[in-house]
């Protein structure tokens, strides 16, 4: 048996392919992406399922369209679907037309669904990695879902940050048995990167607006999405707009919405690209032709229902 793991290239991806690493040691093959390279890890499974004999396929933290749901159970018998984004309950219904094993939950991150569908294997096989496993996908689940008011949110930022300072092989290593505590070079060097987002965050644009509602516009603003709720923590509602990219990422704490309800209502408008998120994490792609009066309106309507 040889497993093949579709996953997300970040925090919540990473420790999702380490709990399938606990329970099929030397069995699991990675195929990590963010979603601009989605398309090309699917056509390296394809390639590589006879090299590597791989016949399951666990897709984990990942939205994957349909029509790619199709070709691949062409290929595999087994599929697993573990995600927690909206888009996948939107589309579960066509799905499970092709796969057996769905698992979403838009409350939870990746790796904690994970977990929890596998915990009574991982108790029974891996029990010396159990309680520390647990812990790992505890501070994971914080983070990616984005709970920066929890006592628990600092150590899970230093989490995240350590994945991309580390790269995902190191990261794996580290990590592959569950939480450990951080060396002191590294809290180092995670305050030292953090102090550099910082510092852009002094010099992009701010507009606070409403209440409690701030709009950053920063080329740059990619770096400080998470890390502006971090430092202005006098805010509930953050709009960060990245002009080159067309790109607002929105961040709410302290409020109770979800983000993938309010962008429902925000399906076939012919000014935004692609639109997405969680129930306090998200963000929107325009297209090209938006006016400023285009974004104005798509900001303020998303403000209104998140105060409503």
């Amino acid at each position: 048996m040889s497993i093949a793991n579709l996953t997300h290239y970040d925090l919540d991806g990473v420790v999702s392919h380490i709990i399938l690493l606990n329970l099929f040691p030397d069995k699991v093959h990675y195929y990590s992406c963010g979603y601009g390279k989605l398309s090309d890890k699917i056509e390296k499974i394809y390639n590589e399922k006879r090299l590597f004999n791989l016949d399951i396929l666990m897709i984990t933290d990942l939205v994957v369209d349909v029509k790619y749901i199709k070709q691949l159970a062409k290929l595999y018998d087994n599929i697993f679907y573990f995600d927690h984004h909206e888009s996948s309950l939107l589309i579960k219904e066509e799905l499970e037309k092709y796969i057996k094993n769905i698992a979403i939950d838009i409350n939870k991150c990746g790796a904690q669904i994970v977990f929890d569908v596998f915990e009574k294997q991982i108790i029974r096989l891996v029990p010396k990695n159990y309680e520390s496993l647990k812990k790992l996908v505890h501070y994971t689940n914080i983070y990616d879902t984005w709970k920066v008011d929890n006592k628990d949110f600092s150590t899970s930022y230093y989490l995240s940050q350590l994945f991309f300072m580390l790269g995902w092989e190191k990261f794996v290593e580290r990590y592959k048995d569950g939480m450990v505590p951080f060396k002191s070079d590294e809290v180092a060097l995670i305050k030292q990167e953090l102090q550099r987002k910082k510092n852009i965050l002094k010099t992009a644009e701010k507009i606070e607006f409403g209440n409690k509602a701030i709009l950053i516009t920063s080329n740059d603003g990619n770096e400080i999405i998470n890390e502006s709720t971090l430092i202005y923590k006098q805010y509930e509602i953050y709009f960060i707009f990245i002009p080159k990219f067309n790109k607002v990422s929105i961040r709410v704490r302290n409020i109770e919405t979800n983000l993938g309800n309010i962008f429902k209502k925000l399906e076939g408008n012919d000014k935004i690209q692609n639109i997405g998120g969680h129930a306090h994490a998200g963000g929107f792609v325009l297209n090209p032709n938006y006016s400023k009066e285009d974004f104005e309106n798509i900001i303020n309507f998303i403000y209104q229902e998140i105060k409503k």
